[in-house]
């Protein structure tokens, strides 16, 4: 059985250590909303509980009158955190009634050792309400949310009432007059026991809702984020429709007038190929860029179709009149699930870099093989110039141009939005260069889905 100055200190360290807990919890967030009252509050009680133990050391006023007022005024910070992280209009008037009430009794009956049970009465009486008040708040919020972040601290509150109460009307009952406060007594070290049980419970249930607000704003920033990319991938859509509509009727102009060898002379024909050939090239960057945008917006929401990679590869090599090796059985199943446009737009821009980087284009190719099991693998060849070991690593990069290419028109967009998309369809991509070939290999597994 322990008396009242031990139990006092033991406390103090419990309210101590859960103000240090949230301490760290308001300076890493101090944008939330409780954490520096609940703070604030456990620091007070904790001071409150070290004067109490040093009862037979300092003067009655601060072991009983300032103690008291410190745990009372505590108690009411705790509460108007409460209300401010459940984002209800604080009641300082509540608040402030009951603490001046309650420290006013104090200053003119804490010099009186034969009161003592009135003083008990008191500060049992201002502590419950306070507790009360917490309980009401939380224990109404989880009857919304159905959170048990809002039901612990709750029921923490609720046992710390009830202690209070209890102890009050068991002084009732028993008609026991308290002389010495620090006397030894089981009812009061099981007074105490509970307290300290009830106060743990609401830290762990203050820090439940710390994480709980935390997690909440995360999820709001995610979602303005959400709608600010949707947003701007609206307007780039809108742009890029903008684009393609003059370069549509740019592309057609030059075609027609190409297509009227007689009547024009060979420089103005050259000069119309020119513009033919840039329009193309900004065509691309536009589809480049448009579908940068929207993969970014709508990463998980991609379409997941079945469809075959064979007939895929087969219609792009016919687009861009090059030889497609299909290392396969006609009977074998090629299908795979994804984004046929997406891949399509990958594979076009291997295709795209194949051709743009080698001296030979009828030596560009591309070929479908099943290694093993339920993959297939993609390699897109063609013969150039060898790329640096140092430039591999760095050639996915958006933007990234390898320095020997500097002199050829690119945007170093393709291969970045190539790599982009087979990582959404998990395809593992690699790259493999000598002094003869180059080859851009991608497998996919069948059985896999983005």
């Amino acid at each position: 059985m322990l008396d009242i100055r031990t139990l006092s200190i033991i406390m103090s360290a419990v309210y101590l250590i859960s103000s240090v807990m949230v301490f760290f919890t308001y300076k890493q967030y101090p944008k939330l909303k409780g954490p520096r009252d609940w703070t604030i509050g456990f620091a007070l009680i904790s001071v409150g509980l070290t004067l109490i133990f040093l009862r037979d050391v300092i003067s009655p006023f601060l072991s009983i009158f300032l103690a008291n007022a410190l745990l009372i005024v505590s108690h009411g910070i705790m509460y108007l955190g409460i209300s401010k992280h459940l984002e209800r209009t604080p009641n300082y008037e509540f608040i402030g009634v009951v603490c001046i009430t309650m420290v006013l009794l104090f200053a003119v009956l804490y010099n009186n050792e034969q009161v003592l049970n009135i003083r008990i009465h008191i500060s049992n009486t201002a502590h419950a309400i306070f507790f009360v008040a917490s309980a009401f708040l939380l224990i109404n919020q989880y009857q919304k949310t159905k959170s048990s972040a809002h039901l612990l601290p709750g029921i923490g509150f609720t046992i710390l009432a009830l202690t209070m109460i209890m102890r009050s009307l068991f002084i009732l009952i028993k008609q026991e007059t308290y002389i010495n406060l620090m006397e030894e007594s089981s009812t009061t070290s099981i007074h105490f026991f509970l307290i300290i049980i009830g106060q743990l419970i609401i830290t762990f249930g203050l820090l439940m809702l710390i994480s709980q607000q935390l997690r909440e704003g995360i999820t709001l920033a995610l979602n303005k984020e959400k709608d600010a990319r949707l947003e701007q991938s609206n307007f780039w859509g809108m742009v890029s429709h903008e684009f393609k509509t003059p370069m549509g009727t740019i592309l057609n102009s030059a075609e027609l007038i190409d297509s009227l060898e007689k009547n024009i002379n060979p420089l103005s024909k050259d000069a119309v190929k020119r513009i033919h050939r840039a329009t193309l090239r900004l065509s691309r960057l536009v589809d480049q860029s448009l579908v940068n945008e929207w993969t970014n917006a709508s990463a998980d929401n991609l379409r997941q179709v079945e469809f075959s990679l064979a007939e895929a590869l087969e219609n792009l090599s016919f687009e861009y009149d090059i030889t497609y090796h299909k290392r396969i059985s006609e009977f074998d199943d090629c299908t795979i699930i994804g984004d046929p446009f997406l891949l399509s737009t990958a594979i076009s821009s291997l295709l795209d870099n194949a051709i743009k980087y080698t001296n030979n284009r009828e030596s560009c190719s591309i070929s479908l093989c099943r290694p093993n099991g339920n993959e297939l693998q993609v390699d897109v060849y063609n013969e150039g110039e060898e790329i640096p070991q140092k430039e591999r690593s760095r050639i996915f990069e958006k933007f990234y141009r390898a320095k020997q290419h500097e002199t050829i028109s690119g945007s170093g967009f393709g291969l970045y939005i190539a790599k982009k998309i087979l990582d959404y369809h998990n395809a593992k991509i690699e790259l493999m260069s000598n002094q003869e070939r180059t080859i851009f290999r991608f497998t996919i597994d069948q059985e896999l889905k983005i």
